[in-house]
C-alpha cells in the first residue's frame, strides 16, 4: 500500500480531477501495518477498496485495509474477481466521487 501511495498517487501520474482510489486484493493476511497505511491513504484523500479472495482471508484485516466495512468485499475465488472488478469500474466511470453500491455482493454478481 505504501508503494502505491508514494509512487502512484503522489507523482506525475496523479490526476487532480479524478478521485484517488486504491484497490487492494489479497488471498491471505499481510504482515505489514495496514492500519497505518490506511490512515495515510485517508489523510491524502485516497479511498481504499479491499477485496478478499477465498475463505482464508482475515476479515478484520480487510476492514483495516479499507477503513470501512462498506469498502470491504469478498469473492470466493480468482475466477470471480474479474466480474467484481468490472462492476466496480463500471460504477466509478465518469464519477467525481466514490462509493460502492450496496448491490455488490463480492461474487461479481448483483
Amino acid at each position: 500500500m505504501m508503494t502505491a501511495i508514494n509512487q502512484v498517487f503522489d507523482g506525475p501520474g496523479n490526476r487532480p480531477s479524478s478521485p484517488d482510489i486504491m484497490i487492494v486484493i489479497t488471498g491471505n493476511s499481510d504482515g505489514t501495518n495496514v492500519t497505518q497505511a490506511q490512515q495515510i491513504s485517508a489523510s491524502q484523500n485516497i479511498s481504499v477498496i479491499s477485496i478478499g479472495i477465498g475463505n482464508g482471508v482475515n476479515q478484520q484485516e480487510l476492514q483495516a485495509i479499507s477503513g470501512s466495512l462498506y469498502r470491504t468485499l469478498n469473492t470466493p475465488d480468482y475466477g470471480s474477481l474479474q466480474g467484481l472488478l468490472l462492476e466496480i469500474c463500471n460504477n466509478l466511470k465518469g464519477k467525481s466521487s466514490f462509493s460502492i453500491p450496496g448491490n455488490l455482493n463480492g461474487s461479481g454478481k448483483k
